[in-house]
């Protein structure tokens, strides 16, 4: 195969970890596939690279908000149930924000097993959910810890962590599945002393409204613009930014623009 794929793929995970979220799950799926490549996994990253060349003033948007008086750590998860056709394995996705804008931290990862021992993954849907919501109060609490020694983060205030599935809700929220539950591991009922310890405050949230299920599989174009482009935090920087100031905001990017622009244009001759 000419194409190549694991350096292709290396250096969109490059533009996942720092700037461009809504690739995530586009990128968990053909990362499945690093050993064995097929014709269609190629076709799927020459589409990315076509969909980056299209939305190349995509990016994160910081901006003050003086509607908040203090930092709240605030998260959405979700998560696919058995999606995988090869294992069943399910998919989680999370976003973590700084007062419902700002975006700090996200990632969409392949759920490994949840039972002891290590056989089938998630048993139900809102097992999965249980699982994704786990993983995302670990990000919560990192970055909360983070802006408490930064000092910019009143400790009295409970960070928040929303999903759309009200089962897992309850398993996060009380003890009375633990007969249902018992066979989970241990490290994944964090959520729940979390939630029991007034330590994180557990709500759901419509799907429609759920931010991380772009993170878990692919949508149409609708519900994907809608996630992504509609979220206050993910913006057209270069549409957003006046005219006076577009300049100056790429020249601070300086190298570091130049240099993805030689690596995009480098895949993008080896795409055609």
């Amino acid at each position: 195969m000419s194409f190549p794929y694991r350096s292709c793929l290396g250096s969109i995970r490059y533009l996942v970890t720092c700037t461009r979220p809504d690739l995530a799950i586009s990128l968990n799926l053909l990362e499945r596939h690093n050993q064995f490549p097929g014709e269609a996994h190629v076709l799927a990253a020459k589409a990315i690279l076509h969909y980056l060349r299209g939305t190349l003033s995509a990016g994160l948007l910081y901006k003050h908000d003086p509607s908040f008086n203090s930092f709240r750590v605030t998260a959405m998860s979700d998560s696919t149930w058995a999606d995988d056709p090869y294992d069943s394995c399910s998919t989680s996705g999370f976003i973590v924000k700084l007062n419902h804008g700002s975006l700090l931290h996200w990632g969409a990862r392949k759920q490994k097993s949840v039972k002891i021992p290590a056989t089938p993954p998630a048993l139900s849907s809102p097992e999965a959910e249980f699982v994704a919501a786990s993983d995302c109060s670990r990000q919560i609490i990192w970055f909360c810890g983070l802006l408490t020694e930064l000092q910019v983060m009143d400790t009295s205030v409970t960070p928040l962590l929303e999903m759309d599935n009200q089962g897992a809700i309850q398993l996060s929220s009380t003890t009375a599945f633990l007969e249902r539950t018992k066979h989970i591991k241990i490290k994944f009922h964090h959520v729940r002393a979390l939630h029991l310890s007034g330590e994180l405050e557990v709500r759901y949230i419509q799907t429609d409204l759920n931010t991380a299920d772009c993170m878990t599989k692919p949508l149409d174009a609708v519900k994907f613009n809608r996630h992504v482009f509609g979220h206050q935090g993910f913006a057209h920087i270069m549409e957003r930014a006046r005219p006076q100031h577009a300049l100056a905001l790429l020249q601070q990017l300086g190298d570091r623009t130049e240099f993805m622009a030689a690596r995009l244009s480098k895949f993008q001759a080896a795409a055609t």
